[in-house]
């Protein structure tokens, strides 16, 4: 009879030890998913700042003598050292107007930073000169405007970007 207790008590202590490794698998498992998907957020937190960020630029009403042609954008690590996360937007238009008259239109209008009112904007103008950007803002990626591609004259053709940077990239790996 004695032995009977003894043998219900290892099972019982087996069950209460098997509970526990489990209950302590489980909190692991939960802990590394929880890190990881931190991974998976702010990447996606981001994209949805720089849609509403570039999306600014075709709220302007489009000024007389021009259409939209294509937008790209990026976010990332986008120049200089160190880690951040800057944003870029980048408009091909074709306009009658000229690079200044389309600079002047377009810094008249209000445009907030990406994640901060309080973060100053760069607005730039430059006429297109081939299907892959050129600018200051954008050192590490390389965009093309794709209906540039079979266009041999670029004359009309000019590029709105707006850039806001210098944002903490916390769990984001393209700002490093």
């Amino acid at each position: 009879m004695r032995i009977n207790r003894i043998k219900a008590l290892l099972l019982k202590l087996v069950r209460i030890f098997r509970k526990m490794v489990m209950i302590s698998i489980l909190a692991v498992v939960l802990l590394v998913a929880a890190v990881f998907s931190l991974y998976i957020v702010f990447p996606i937190w981001n994209n949805v700042h720089l849609y509403t960020f570039a999306h600014q630029l075709k709220k302007v009403p489009m000024p007389e003598d021009t259409v939209f042609v294509e937008m790209e954008t990026t976010v990332g690590k986008l120049n200089g050292n160190g880690n951040g996360i800057d944003f870029f937007a980048a408009m091909l238009v074709k306009s009658e107007l000229g690079s200044s008259e389309l600079f002047d239109y377009y810094k008249a209008a209000s445009f907030t930073g990406a994640k901060s009112d309080e973060h100053k904007v760069a607005i730039g103008v430059s006429a297109a000169r081939g299907d892959e950007l050129k600018s200051q803002y954008v050192e590490r990626e390389k965009l093309k405007f794709h209906k540039l591609r079979s266009t041999e004259d670029f004359s009309g053709y000019y590029v709105v970007t707006l850039y806001d940077g210098g944002y903490e990239a916390l769990f984001d790996l393209r700002g490093n």
